[in-house]
């Protein structure tokens, strides 16, 4: 079997870079699995915590921030600033200028923290590197 040429979501399952879902706890409805690979980012909101997913409306989580770093996959996750998570595979911009900011999927653009920007540009280089390798 020949190796995808493209990361994409149906590919990052078969190249076992990425774990397949998230638990997220809910207000009332119990439990919810996301797949990882869909979650845009994830905001603090307080106590709890908000998951931009594609293609679906927010999902607020009754777990806080920090929480729900344990859980996630720190790899392809980057805590951006003091309340935001992106996930790396839904980057579509980096402005490498001062300061340093991400669109992401849904068009949302994201501040990386002044203290953060060299661990972040290391990581998306790193992370550059890893997916086309394993592509």
């Amino acid at each position: 079997m020949d190796k995808p040429s493209l990361i994409s979501s149906d590919n990052i399952y078969y190249l076992n870079i990425f774990p397949d879902y998230i638990s997220i706890k809910l207000f009332h409805a119990g439990t919810v699995k996301i797949p990882m690979i869909d979650i845009i980012k994830i905001e603090a909101s307080k106590n709890y915590s908000v998951f931009h997913i594609i293609g679906h409306e927010p999902i607020i989580s009754a777990n806080n921030l920090i929480y729900q770093s344990k859980k996630i996959n720190s790899k392809y996750f980057f805590r951006a600033n003091k309340s935001c998570f992106i996930n790396l595979f839904q980057l579509e911009i980096v402005s490498k200028t001062n300061p340093v900011t991400v669109l992401m999927t849904d068009k949302t653009q994201i501040l990386i923290s002044q203290r953060k920007k060299t661990h972040f540009l290391a990581m998306h280089q790193f992370f550059l590197y890893e997916t086309s390798e394993k592509a």
